[in-house]
């Protein structure tokens, strides 16, 4: 169990995505650093349906960001997407 990635402390929180971003901006090599004692590939879960409104997303954009290959599954469709950053201000999405 890595409790260290959750996001306990910000849950019911209004603006808890932007603190679990700052929270990974600051300490996130600190965060995921038992991550690389595991052998890929990995699963992380949480009881969010859409990733988009989970903090896993927030952590696959800091592991993409570090060469790591992120996919979301998603129950309802029964997929796989691949991670991909939200469209910045100017509408293009970063890789």
């Amino acid at each position: 169990s890595f409790l260290e990635l959750g996001n306990p402390f910000f849950q019911g929180m209004p603006d808890w995505k932007s603190r679990y971003q700052r929270l990974i901006g600051a300490a996130g090599d600190f965060l995921t650093e038992r991550l690389t004692n595991v052998p890929e590939p990995l699963c992380l879960l949480c009881s969010e349906k859409d990733p988009a409104d989970c903090h896993r997303w927030i952590l696959g954009d800091f592991l993409k960001e570090r060469g790591h290959e992120v996919e979301h599954l998603i129950v309802q469709t029964r997929q796989a997407i691949q991670h991909r950053r939200p469209p910045t201000k100017s509408g293009k999405r970063s890789p």
